[in-house]
Order: C-alpha cells, then structure tokens, then sequence
C-alpha cells in the first residue's frame, strides 16, 4: 500500500546519525509504503530518482556531491523537483518521481549511477529481509548496506524496521531497481539463492565443499555453529569453526560427509542440512534445508569446489575432463596437459568448461573469477585463477611442462594480464576477442593533466598496464583471435598486440576471423588452429634457459621468471626489470636491471664450494656457495650489489608487498571497534558489515566479522586482519598497530611528524601484522562521522582501482576529489615512512 507522506516537521532519520533535515511541506515528497502488521511481502514500487552528480568508475576517490551533503548533514529531504545541484555540464540535477513496471522494476536514466529515494512506514518494529537488485549501496535508516548491480536477485539482507518512518536512500547502478521486503519464515536459515555447490564424479569420495547462505535476523552474533548434515538415512555433526554478525546474511563453508555413488549411477544425492548455533543466551537453529547433488560421469563436464586460502569461503570451476581416446594405448602413462580456460563478463565457469569439447590429450578447467563479472580478472579474479591452476594441476597430476592460458573477451583480457604478470607458468597463451589493458578498454580512470597525487594513485595501477608487461611474452608462444567485425571489444585490441608483438616476440600467430562479431559460438574459444598451437608447445625447463628477460610492477603481485626473482624495488609500483643471461653450467651470470634493489638467482644443483660469478649493472660479485646454498641473494647499494642472507621476512617482498588491497588476503578477518559511544559503535559495525556485503557480492566471499571484544590476535594466527574505526574507538589497533607511523584517533590523523585535524578524515593504509611473516593489518579509519560518509565507498573492492599502501583524504574529496587527499604513497622496503615515498597534499 502507498500513501503520500504527511510529514511536517523537521526530523532526524538516523540510527547511526546520518542527517537529512527534512523540509517542513508535503508537496511532492516521496510516496510512502505503507508496512501492515502481518504482512509477509512489501514491494518497493515507487519513490524518488535523482542523477549521479560525480564519478565513481575505477577510482580510489570518487566525487559525489549527495554523499557530500550526507557527510555534512546538509542533505536535504528529496522532493520531486527539489534541485540537488549541478552537473558538470551545470545543468540542474533534481529529484523527480518514478515508479515501477508492470514486473516490480523501476527504470529511469537517472539511475544510472544516480539515486532512488522511497520511505516505508511500517507500523510495528519488526525485521523483514531485503531482496533487491540494482544498486551498489542502500543507506538504510541511516546504515549502509551492500548491493547487487547485475541484476542477479539472490540478495537476502536482515534490515531491522523501527515503527512508523524508515528511509530508503539506493545508490543505483545501470538504471534499473528491483526491491522488496520479505518476512524471514526463521531467526535464522539457510537460503537456497546463491549457493556453491560441487557435482559428484561417480566414484568418488568425500567430504565434499558446498557454499551455503545463512540469514541471521537476530541481534545477536551467532557462535558454535554446528551443521547436522542427514543422507541416506545417516546424520553427521560438523563443528564449523565460524561465527554470523548480527542481521547478516553470511556465506559458509560447510563440508558434506558423503561420498558419490558409484560408478555408473546417475541418480542425485539428496541430504538434508540444519545448522544450529547460539544466540546470546538461547540457541537458535534453522528449518529443515533440503539440498540435491548432481551426480556425473568423470567424462562428463562438471563441476568440483575447493577453499580457498584468500578468504575460507568454497570457490568451484568448470571441468572439460580428459577422455582418452581410441587410439591412447601407452599414451595413458603420460600425464595431461591442463588448458585455463578464462571466461566473459556474466559467463559461469561451468559454461566456459561446456564451450569446449573434451580433449583426449588435455583437461580443461575454467575458474570463475568469484563472479560472472568480478573483478576482470585482476586482484581476487587473478588470484582465484591461480588457485583453480593449483587445485586442477594437483587434481588431474598434470604436466606442468605443458600448462596453457587461453579465455574470451573479459577473458582474454585475463588472459592477457596472467600471461604477462605471471609468464613463468605457461608453455602458450591464446586470448580470443580480448582486451589489453583498463586504459585502453574497460572504464579506466584517466587523469587529466595529473599532478602529483594523481600520479601516485596512477602508479597503482601499473600492475594493470599489459603493453608495459609486454616483453614477459617471450616465454611462450601467443596465438591471437578476434572477429573483424567484433561489437563489443573492437579488433583494435588485438591489432595493438599484433603490432607490439611483430616488434619483438618470434612465436606468435594472428587470425583474425572475417565477418565474425564478438561471439560467433564455441569455435571462438574452442578453435581447431588455436588448440592446435597451444599442443604443439611445452614449456622448457628453467635449468635450459639461458637468458631471462623479465619486467613486474609490483613484486608482491609477481616477483619470478625461471631462476630471476625480483625481492625489492628502489622506486614502488614503478616498473622493475632484470635482463640476465647465464652460462651452460649455471655458475656465471651477467645482466642488467633497472629499478631492482635487492633479487635472488636460483643456483639449485651446483655443489657446495662452487663459485658463482654475478655481474649486473657493472658490478662483479663471486659467492661461494656453502651447503644448502640453493638461491644467491644479491642487494644494490651505493657501491653496487653485494651478496647478502635471505632477506628479514619483516621487509617488504614477495611474501607481502603491500599495496592496501593486499590485505585482503590469508583467511582476513574484519574487527569493529565497541569503545566509543553507541552511534560511533554503531558506524563500526556497519561499515564492516558494508563491505563484508560488499566483498560477497563481488567475490563470493565469506567474511567473519567480530567486535574488538572478542578478537584474540592467538585464535587468528597468521590471518589478515581489517581494522574499523580508530586508536580511540578500536581496541585492536594497540594489539596490532603499536609503533605504525600512521595514526588515527577521534578528531585527528597523524602521518610521521604531520597532523590533520577535524571529524572529516578517513584513512586506509596496510601495515605488517606483528608476529607473522605472511599477514597483514589493513585499516580503514575515520576521525568522526564525516569521515566516516568519505571512506563508506569502498572502492578497493572495484577491480582497476588502484591502491597505494596508504590514502589520507578528507570528507571534501567527496566533491573535489583529489584535492581532498592529504596523503598518499608507499611505504619504504622496511615498512617506514622515512623510506618511502608518500605525497602530501
């Protein structure tokens, strides 16, 4: 039901001290949704749309003068036709009404980025779940909530409804919105949307990992979660070793204690799940969760889960298994070749893996990217592509002589980017229809006559820039395909790579299909020629390379190339190179390298008491290698290299290299702060759960969030951690930032002897976790509430956003942008700032 609302009297709307002062005139206010008690269904049908006055995009700072006015409390209660400024064309932007179709979905340009207001009066307190799609954040009486823009409706968020006026403010995305609020039919349970679930390989036995969604609506965070798991009339308890935050829909990994029928059957295996955990002082326990596996042929293409080491959540890809054929006699002992399969924007793994027909000399496997969309491929995509490498090799055993990397459009992209980030690993690589770089394709944030601070949050994104990668190709042979007459990724990207490449690379081949547009069916990835080229080549062993010709960005993305590691850079996130060639008998080398301040030769074979010669750059070492010598550690200073020990685990290196988002890694875990007042308390907890939604929707994530209260830095050993909040508010910044150069506190922000005072900062920097050599400490800080509205975007989850390891900005950047940056960089090779190389503004 809808009803114009009466209100007409000046009000706060904010449980978390969001202030939007409302106007005291009915005229054109937004339509209210009347809530009934009882009622079980609420869709959200009409309300009030304005356009984005801003940019978001690939950015690590994005404008938006609403947010602004949020942060400042100067947002005024939407009315249609009520201005909210102007655009960069200085054309008014204003509030008008809109109202959905005959499907739920209201569509209106302005919501192409822009937003949507709508009010709810509900007449009793009650919680009701939030399905919607279409946005990227929902402020929610004043709370932030994570979106889904694609428009994949498996959204289930426990919002809590205070009796009489909630507001609905979505910030939108490719303008349309669906929404509706549900009545949970539990305190808790299990949802069948969004599930990651295994196919069972007849024969095969368990446990096997499922990807399971449990709501939790209570205000209580779940502990001691326990799953029964019933099939075939046998029950099993497992211990899940995670807790649920508070009105927060969590993804699990849950292990299934059963094995797939035997070979030749073909009927689902049907369990039934309960999940039981305590709520505060009582125990809660979810309804009867009904859930069927697929069961398979191992030659049938199918789908196997795995956890991952990022994050603990269940990840899957697509398999197109070996299936030898008539002719394989002896050929049965020679392990497989494995082919990686990349896939397009909305493409599932498992439909890249059925594009190709089985292989009697390959299997195929497609990783998923943690979404169809997700991250192009880059940050999490890239490290979800390595992982799925480790699970298939491990899995098929097979020959890592003849390791392939191919993929279509989002995924020849991807395909671009692995293969030159990581060109160790591939015998060939063959992207199809993709795209080489964020810059030259894809939304890439350009900079207009950039100054420093702009150059600096440019360099992050160094790792991204494939033409600058390009001589890493010359470790393998590169076959490239494209339609002429391609729609979507012009065949201009492919013709730029032709170019590069017939500058320098001996072994590659074009073809550039005539009349074809972006997909012309599964021949444009599984294509005779292509899959011929990638069989006709195997990697060489490193011990057989002579010379090594090698470039990274970022040493803490990809740091190795045969037997030349880059461990450090002089200048961060520039380009660092190393051309080194070596003798027969692997005891003389002699190069040269640029931007390299400490690296390592790989001397495995040679005897202790050998001598190994190094020359690079116009320096001469001679090392004597002693027992157990199998890597020469060499570092650069004033007089030229020197050989050193391995380097301290607590410098920077390939282990963690640092740059913000590399915190998000090692099973991280998010902590909120509980020692400021309840509304600062309050931000804590929802800018964590925020990007926990966040980081869900984008990658498949399943976050543990706890209170600073319950976070023992010995139950999360060697585990990353995000901090919420401040040294005032947080007491896990003592445990784990004692000694940081950067400091952040109610009313201010200290970066080395510098200090920025106010209530509208915001902070993200990465730091070293003490006491382990892998972990990090990532920290997402505000000095009060504006600057808590400035850091909520959370862009370090958006894939070509770069991020360097620290970014001080101010609530103003969110309407002039980078001015509103007060410092940003890197730390040094020993993590300080005097080594470093930050800008401030």
């Amino acid at each position: 039901m809808i009803r114009r609302s009466s209100q007409v009297v000046p009000m706060l709307i904010s449980t978390v001290a969001v202030a939007i002062v409302l106007a005291a005139s009915s005229a054109g206010e937004a339509p209210v949704h009347e809530l009934t008690v009882g009622a079980q269904d609420l869709a959200l049908t009409n309300g009030l749309a304005a356009g984005l006055i801003g940019a978001y995009g690939r950015a690590a700072v994005p404008t938006d003068l609403l947010a602004w006015q949020l942060s400042q409390g100067t947002m005024a209660e939407p009315k249609a036709g009520l201005p909210v400024g102007k655009n960069a064309k200085g054309e008014d932007v204003s509030w008008t009404a809109v109202g959905a179709n005959a499907e739920g979905v209201i569509e209106d340009r302005a919501l192409a980025g822009g937003y949507l207001f709508a009010v709810v009066n509900s007449s009793a307190e009650r919680t009701m779940v939030l399905e919607a799609t279409g946005f990227y954040v929902a402020w929610i009486n004043g709370e932030p909530r994570g979106g889904e823009k694609y428009g994949a409706e498996y959204l289930r968020h426990p919002v809590r409804l205070v009796k009489g006026r909630n507001v609905f403010l979505f910030r939108c995305e490719r303008g349309r919105l669906k929404a509706r609020l549900t009545a949970p039919p539990a305190a808790i349970f299990l949802t069948d949307q969004d599930m990651t679930l295994p196919d069972l390989v007849a024969g095969e036995k368990g446990p096997f990992w499922a990807g399971l969604r449990l709501v939790n609506t209570t205000d209580e965070r779940l502990e001691g979660l326990e799953v029964a798991v019933r099939a075939g009339g046998r029950e099993t308890r497992t211990s899940l070793g995670a807790t649920v935050a508070p009105r927060l829909t969590r993804k699990l990994a849950v292990p299934l204690a059963v094995d797939a029928p035997a070979v030749g059957a073909e009927d689902p295996v049907k369990l039934e799940l309960r999940l039981r955990a305590r709520a505060g002082r009582r125990t809660v326990e979810t309804p009867p969760f009904a859930l069927e596996l697929k069961t398979v042929p191992a030659t049938a293409h199918h789908s196997r889960t795995f956890v991952s080491e990022v994050d603990g959540s269940v990840q899957y890809y697509g398999v197109a298994p070996l299936v030898p054929g008539p002719e394989a006699g002896n050929a049965q002992a020679v392990r497989p070749a494995l082919i990686l399969t990349l896939h397009g924007a909305s493409v599932e793994g498992i439909g890249q893996a059925k594009a190709y027909a089985p292989k009697d000399w390959a299997v195929i496997a497609a990783p998923t990217n943690r979404r169809p969309y997700g991250f192009d491929w880059e940050d999490w995509g890239r490290l979800d592509a390595l992982e799925v490498l480790a699970e298939a090799s491990r899995r098929f055993a097979t020959d890592p002589a003849r390791t392939y990397l191919t993929g279509h459009s989002m995924g020849g992209h991807g395909t671009w980017q692995l293969g030159a980030t990581f060109p160790g690993l591939w015998a060939a690589i063959a992207p199809s229809a993709g795209w080489h770089s964020f810059s030259s394709y894809g939304g890439w944030t350009a900079f207009k006559d950039p100054g420093p601070v702009e150059k600096m949050l440019a360099r992050a994104n160094d790792p991204s820039e494939t033409l600058d990668l390009a001589r890493n190709f010359l470790h393998y042979g590169v076959y490239v395909l494209h339609g002429d007459q391609d729609d979507n990724v012009p065949v201009s990207q492919a013709r730029t790579m032709r170019e590069v490449l017939g500058k320098f690379h001996p072994d590659f081949a074009y073809y550039e299909r005539p009349g074809a547009g972006h997909w012309w069916g599964s021949e444009c990835v599984d294509w005779p020629p292509l899959m011929a080229f990638l069989k006709d080549r195997a990697r060489p062993a490193d011990a057989d390379a002579r010379r090594v010709e090698f470039v990274t960005a970022d040493p803490g993305i990809s740091s190795k190339s045969r037997w030349v590691e880059i461990l450090a850079q002089r200048k961060p996130l520039e380009y660092s190179k190393a051309a080194i060639e070596r003798d027969e008998a692997g005891k003389a080398f002699k190069g040269t390298t640029e931007n390299v301040v400490r690296l390592s030769l790989d001397v495995e074979g040679s005897d202790a008491g050998a001598t190994i010669t190094v020359e690079l750059d116009g320096s001469k070492v001679e090392a004597v290698l002693g027992r157990g010598d199998g890597r020469l550690y060499l570092e650069r200073g004033e007089a030229g290299w020197v050989r050193t020990a391995a380097p301290s685990p607590a410098l920077k290196g390939p282990h963690r290299g640092g740059g913000f988002k590399s915190a998000f890694r090692h099973g991280f875990v998010f902590v909120y702060g509980t020692r400021g007042d309840a509304a600062e308390d309050r931000r804590g907890f929802t800018k964590a759960r925020f990007d926990a939604e966040t980081i869900w929707v984008r990658g498949n994530a399943g976050v543990e969030i706890v209170p600073d209260t319950a976070f023992d830095p010995a139950n999360f050993k060697d585990r990353s951690v995000i901090l919420y909040g401040n040294a005032d508010t947080n007491a896990a910044w003592a445990k784990l930032l004692t000694g940081s150069p950067v400091e952040v506190r109610d009313g201010a922000v200290r970066v080395g002897e510098k200090r920025y005072e106010g209530g509208g900062y915001a902070a993200t920097f990465v730091r070293p976790r003490p006491g382990s050599d892998v972990a990090s400490v990532g920290a997402v800080a505000w000095t009060g509430y504006a600057g808590w509205v400035a850091a909520s975007p959370a862009q370090y989850f958006i894939s070509g956003a770069g991020f360097p390891d620290l970014v001080v900005f101010s609530a103003e950047a969110l309407k002039s942008g980078t001015a509103g940056v007060r410092a940003v960089g890197w730390f040094g090779n020993d993590w300080s700032l005097e080594g470093g190389d930050i800008i401030y503004q």
